[in-house]
């Protein structure tokens, strides 16, 4: 994602999250934060001892 595609204040997007580097690339702090913080929340089963496909 490039800054410049979205709006300066996140209230402008409500219940989206979003980062983006300065280089508009994935790099070693946005995917373990985009991971961490969004990805295994929302895929998280019900049921704890159910699989969950990465």
């Amino acid at each position: 994602l490039q800054g410049q595609w979205f709006f300066e204040k996140e209230s402008e997007l409500p219940g989206w999250k979003y980062d983006y580097s300065p280089t508009g690339w994935s790099n070693a702090s946005t995917a373990p934060k985009w991971l961490e913080e969004i990805y295994l929340p929302e895929t998280q089963p019900e049921n704890t001892e159910d699989w969950r496909l990465l």
